[in-house]
């Protein structure tokens, strides 16, 4: 399809707002092609939403999903739905609402889809794990709590008793919850990405001009005009380089798996830091976590923050210890969140290309930790930036 090279619009960004992104007809629509450097997870989910919708989808990955890297970290992921506590933000709300929907259909309407996706319900309650406090803020006093638990209609809750607690903790609760095994998840929605009839191109984009120099390389390799196509920027923490985008940070992640499946997924949060215990159901092995260390762009493992992270889930999972108090350790692992200070970017933008040419991006990145938890709601977004741009197009 081909568009006029100039837009006429003085400000090259613009995000739509959500009350005029209704679905349309595509008639003529572009083939989105996605850019990325790490976060396969997020162009995949988003791929996946556009298939969906109708589009023609070309993946260009640096990762398939069993690949290992240091700024690859879905495959490391705890992967599990825990609910925001910020009652303010309705956006952040409404990530939540989409995801439990959508694994809690997946789980409940089409449970051989759910199992082949390594997706698990929590509502068993011998499964329904706590989650400890040690030293809540004020807003977690028991007379004051209730108004956080705007998720009450999402998911079962349970504040625990001062007696259900243990030692040195002041507060704590259950709730039903989600857990996804990242590596099958990751496959699985790559295969449902060709199913559908997309493509994934394993390839490395090459730019000493930003942006438009890996669109450049981008459309070389996938040989079409760039102009006619709307790529979708899911680099991960290449965006800090490459956009450039200075409010993206690493945040660094160390994760242990060890032998055995914990009883309950557990998290325990005190001043020394959090520690989490994530059974992979089925598989024989259990993740434990953690650590958030903002800023932080060392890969090599810890044995210091390995060990702390080892005597914190023995207190959280003493089941899967041996007659000398000790896990049996599969592997460690160490991995950089895609970090970002305002959080998630999620917005069309008009990329200047040279010789009057423009081309439509549209960025999603900078989610953090919460990467399975946003992107079902990155995905619906996606779908909609580019039925806006689709029908700009056409006007």
């Amino acid at each position: 399809m081909t568009r006029n090279s100039k837009s006429g619009k003085n400000n090259k960004y613009f995000d739509i707002p959500r009350t005029s992104l209704q679905k349309q007809s595509l008639g003529e629509a572009y083939g989105p092609a996605f850019i990325f450097e790490a976060d396969l997870l997020l162009q995949a989910a988003s791929a996946l939403s556009l298939l969906e919708a109708g589009y023609t989808v070309t993946v260009i990955s640096e990762h398939l999903p069993h690949d290992r890297s240091l700024s690859y970290t879905s495959p490391w992921a705890g992967a599990i739905w825990g609910p925001s506590w910020d009652t303010s933000d309705e956006e952040l709300r409404q990530w939540d609402r989409d995801i439990v929907k959508c694994w809690g259909e997946m789980v409940d309407d089409r449970p051989d889809e759910a199992k082949l996706a390594g997706v698990h319900a929590s509502r068993n309650p011998v499964w329904k794990g706590p989650q400890y406090r040690e030293n809540p803020p004020k807003e977690f006093e028991r007379d004051n709590v209730e108004e956080l638990l705007w998720f009450r209609e999402i998911t079962t809750v349970t504040i625990l008793s001062t007696s259900d607690l243990p030692p040195g903790v002041k507060f704590g609760l259950k709730f039903s919850s989600f857990c996804v095994n990242s590596p099958i998840y990751l496959s699985y929605i790559s295969s449902r990405i060709e199913s559908l009839g997309g493509t994934i191109i394993q390839s490395v984009l090459e730019s000493d001009s930003g942006l438009s120099g890996l669109v450049k390389d981008a459309a070389s390799k996938l040989k079409v005009e760039a102009q006619d196509y709307v790529f979708v920027n899911a680099l991960g923490m290449g965006a800090m380089k490459l956009v450039p985008d200075d409010k993206m940070f690493p945040t660094r992640g160390k994760t242990v798996y060890v032998e055995g499946e914990a009883k309950n997924i557990t998290a325990r949060l005190g001043d020394w830091g959090l520690a989490y215990v994530i059974p992979r159901r089925g598989s024989g092995y259990t993740l434990l976590g953690g650590s958030q260390e903002a800023g932080n762009w060392n890969g090599e493992p810890d044995t210091n923050l390995t060990a702390s992270i080892l005597k914190n889930c023995a207190k959280l999972a003493p089941e899967l210890l041996d007659e000398n108090n000790c896990f049996k350790v599969i592997s460690r692992q160490v991995g950089l969140r895609p970090s970002r200070t305002g959080g998630v970017r999620l917005e069309a933008e008009i990329v200047e290309m040279g010789d009057l040419v423009e081309v439509d991006v549209i960025h999603c990145y900078g989610h953090g930790g919460g990467g399975y938890e946003k992107s079902i709601t990155s995905g619906k977004k996606v779908v909609q930036l580019v039925d806006c741009i689709n029908n700009r197009a056409k006007a």
